[in-house]
């Protein structure tokens, strides 16, 4: 009986076999090939190790392990009733997608179908088969790119100026191509976009090999033309993100010394866009170092004369809230106000000597923490879309300490 029960489901697993064997034999198929090649014939055979099909060069048996993927055609019997030959041509999908790429590139056209492995788009390059393995997102659009290659000038909130080609547009956001790359721009960040005579179109996405059709040579890796003009504009948005080094004069600290200078490092980014000001977060770390007073040797209470030496060096971190105010529409350069929270380390040395009277001597050295508060005023000129320059005037309040205030001249650019 235990025979009879093997018998029987072995024959029950024959039969699906053959029947699925039948549904596939007779498909025309496409075989893309890991090496690039690609065939198209009638399937014959189709196991889990290998594939057989007959094309013009006779049948063809084919290894699982060397094929990436197979494309289902139509069969020949649908051809026969009276078909189309190309009805994925003639009936496609019709949907409007953008296929973004594992290697960060992109296609746009007509989705024509879809398989297991793969997917046929329709281009304005022509049609294109992709393998499913490169494909990180299919995005399902509305309408066509009406403005596709616009070269166009975006003034943004911020001030700065960018220019590219109009990649796609939607009620919410534009996104360029620029010299450096896409970007996607929120439409509240636009002041204006100014549209150019000439059109250069952009050329299509670099796929690979493989997910070309066949006699067809593969697309231009995605760039866009520049001028030489807009080669020396390349737009480095440091409006988002500058980096500033300073350097400034210090006049005094409190009473015992006088003339100081100051140099630091400001790490600025943006928060939030207004339509006639910006709020930026700021990282400060400067280093101020002041002289000795030298009226110090003439006041004394000891009768002959006295000699003083010493110095001061304030080490402060502070950390603001920069507003910038845009006093245009496309301004050249802003005006700001930077309130902050300022930990100090103050070191302070002063060493009295009395040739006359060596029991006065005296020699005092403090390293003290304190907290405080600052705020700094003042202008900043945008030289280009990479460099800025600015001019400000800072106070810093200590706890338990002296005051100090600075004039600064600083140099912003975006190190990374």
């Amino acid at each position: 009986m235990r025979h009879a029960y093997q018998i029987v489901i072995t024959a029950a697993l024959a039969g699906l076999l053959c029947f699925s064997a039948a549904q596939a034999a007779g498909d025309k198929v496409k075989v893309i090939l890991y090496n690039g090649k690609t065939m198209e014939g009638e399937l014959i055979e189709e196991s889990p190790e290998y594939l057989v099909v007959l094309t013009d060069l006779g049948q063809i048996r084919t290894r699982r392990a060397a094929i990436e993927s197979v494309l289902y055609l139509q069969r020949p019997e649908a051809r026969a009733a009276g078909t189309p030959a190309d009805s994925l041509e003639q009936q496609p999908l019709n949907d409007l997608v953008v296929v973004h790429l594992l290697n960060g590139e992109t296609a746009n056209g007509s989705l024509i179908s879809k398989s297991l492995d793969s997917i046929l788009l329709k281009t304005e390059w022509g049609r294109l088969t992709i393998p499913k393995t490169q494909v990180k997102l299919i995005e399902y659009v509305n309408s066509e790119y009406a403005e596709r290659g616009e070269p166009v000038t975006a003034r943004l909130t911020a001030g700065n100026v960018l220019q590219g080609y109009i990649f796609n547009e939607d009620r919410n956001t534009v996104t360029l191509e620029t010299n450096i790359g896409r970007l996607t721009l929120d439409k509240k960040q636009l002041r204006s976009l100014e549209y150019h005579a000439a059109v250069k179109p952009i050329k299509p996405p670099k796929l690979q090999k493989s997910a070309v059709e066949p006699r067809e040579s593969a697309p231009a890796a995605l760039a866009v033309a520049s001028t030489p003009a807009e080669r020396t504009q390349r737009s480095y948005d440091i409006q988002q993100h500058q980096d500033s080094f300073f350097i400034g004069y210090a006049p005094d600290f409190g009473e015992n010394y006088k003339t100081g200078f100051a140099v630091g490092y400001c790490n600025r980014y943006l928060l939030k866009e207004f339509t006639s000001f910006s709020l930026f977060a700021s990282a400060q770390l400067s280093m101020a170092f002041f002289s000795l007073n030298q009226d110090l040797a003439k006041v004394t209470d000891v009768p002959g004369s006295m000699t003083a030496e010493g110095g001061a060096m304030v080490n402060t971190l502070s950390l603001g809230l920069p507003i910038h105010f845009l006093p245009t529409e496309s301004p050249s350069y802003t005006f700001f106000l930077r309130p902050a929270l300022e930990p100090h380390l103050v070191y302070t040395s002063l060493k009295k000597s009395y040739p006359s009277f060596p029991q006065q001597n005296s020699d005092e050295k403090s390293t003290k923490f304190r907290f405080g508060l600052g705020t700094e005023v003042g202008l900043e000129w945008t030289l280009n879309p990479r460099w800025s320059v600015g001019l400000a005037f800072g106070m810093h309040f200590i706890a338990s300490a002296d005051d100090y205030n600075c004039i600064s001249l600083s140099v912003g650019t975006q190190l990374y």
